[in-house]
């Protein structure tokens, strides 16, 4: 049977509903003001956090749409803001979007009418919405290897090794056997 605490009003809910309703009511305290800079390091490892629930399978996608809701409310993306998202959707793109498809297109379509903000938010929603064309690998993951790339890397391999050799050799030459 599962843990039950007492709520406020004196009924008993099952721990984990408990800590939900928490997590939520803290989201909703830190995100009252916006995502102002003194906020955003709580923001940000309470939305880690999250996420790694998430992706360990404690948390459903249920709870990952609400804190897209709350963030997706106000379509204002402040610099701050869009760090956040842009943590946030790639820690849980890969699985909420196998997941929910349908619910992930409309929070993308929200990003892609996003017009006003800064250059940097800009640039983040475009690297944001690549990175999902992409299947949530990055460009800098997407790493394209001919095969003569191939051979160069494994020859600087064995050149590096035999250098580290030699070393060694010249290290007992000089210490051991003097």
């Amino acid at each position: 049977k599962d843990l039950e605490v007492t709520s406020i009003d004196g009924t008993a809910l099952p721990i984990k509903t408990q800590l939900t309703i928490d997590c939520q009511q803290k989201f909703l305290q830190m995100t009252a003001d916006g995502f102002k800079l003194k906020d955003l390091s709580k923001i940000m490892t309470f939305l880690q956090l999250q996420a790694e629930l998430f992706n360990s399978n404690i948390k459903s996608t249920f709870h990952m749409a609400y804190y897209l809701k709350v963030i997706f409310s106000d379509l204002r993306f402040c610099d701050n803001k869009i760090d956040c998202v842009d943590y946030f959707l790639r820690a849980i793109g890969l699985k909420f979007d196998s997941e929910n498809r349908e619910l992930f297109n409309e929070y993308f379509k929200s990003l892609k009418s996003i017009k006003k903000g800064s250059d940097y938010v800009k640039l983040s929603i475009k690297n944001l919405l690549k990175h999902r064309e992409n299947n949530w690998i990055g460009e800098d993951e997407l790493i394209e290897f001919s095969l003569d790339d191939f051979h160069k890397i494994e020859q600087s391999l064995k050149d590096l090794k035999e250098v580290e050799i030699a070393k060694k050799c010249h290290y007992f030459k000089r210490h051991v056997f003097q």
